[in-house]
């Protein structure tokens, strides 16, 4: 009968849906997968890259700079007129040694850890600063106790994107880190004086740095949000609620 047919059409429509629905739902979850694998493997490679430096590159300059210094002394000792070229040399190294150590702490913030968030992005601003000549401050209203260096570490890769791009995008002179934890959450803001841009819609965030700052908020349980309007600047501020700064089981798992 008719009945009978509307209700098989309806039965295999509300199959089909269902199985479309099960199908959106694992596409979101690959995705998210891949998004997380994507994120493991940059950071694998920032810490390889990180040790390569700390563990090779610099170690090898501190060796040669030790040489040098060596070679300089013995030509001083014999009054020869190239000990002054060597000491240069010798000089030249040790702020070779201090760039690349520079570097190895950017790429690898070892102590991300309790009160050491602060001192690691104090190392990236004064590497940063000195990298690029932009002006950078970094301002702490209030001690940041940290106790989950996964947390950390997130919030450090975040802050440092930010700032990457406030470098190469903004055209601005001047960047302001921003620090603030209270009893409810803890508020970090990079705001810089460049040029800005008109956001195209919710989802202006197509860049692959700007991605992952959004899919390692989101891992941590925080707000990310991103203002802008032309030759106003930009402002990036990442919320976090402050239980989740505490050690497992009320922080992050």
């Amino acid at each position: 009968s008719v009945f009978f047919a509307v209700s098989a059409i309806a039965a295999i429509a509300v199959l089909r849906q269902q199985e479309a629905d099960q199908i959106r739902i694992q596409l979101l979850e690959e995705r998210r997968q891949l998004e997380h694998d994507l994120v493991a493997v940059s950071e694998h490679e920032q810490q390889r890259i990180g040790r390569d430096l700390h563990d090779g590159l610099c170690q090898q300059l501190a060796a040669i700079g030790c040489a040098t210094k060596a070679l300089a002394d013995d030509l001083q000792a014999s009054g020869l007129a190239h000990a002054s070229d060597a000491e240069q040399i010798e000089e030249a190294l040790s702020d070779a040694i201090s760039h690349a150590r520079g570097l190895a702490r950017g790429v690898f913030p070892i102590h991300v850890d309790e009160s050491g968030l602060y001192v690691a992005l104090s190392e990236l601003v004064i590497l940063t600063q000195r990298l690029t000549g932009m002006q950078i401050s970094l301002v702490q209203e209030t001690d940041v106790t940290m106790h989950q260096p996964e947390v950390g570490m997130h919030i450090y890769r975040i802050v440092q994107e930010a700032l990457s791009n406030a470098i190469r995008h903004s055209g601005g002179t001047e960047v302001r880190v921003h620090l603030q934890q209270t009893s409810f959450a803890l508020n970090i803001t990079v705001a810089d004086n460049g040029n800005g841009f008109e956001p195209r819609s919710s989802l202006d965030v197509q860049g692959m740095g700007l991605r992952t700052m959004h899919y390692r908020a989101q891992t941590i349980g925080a707000d990310l949000e991103i203002l802008s309007s032309p030759r106003s600047g930009t402002r990036v501020t990442l919320s976090l609620d402050s239980i989740k700064l505490l050690p497992t089981p009320y922080g992050i798992s």
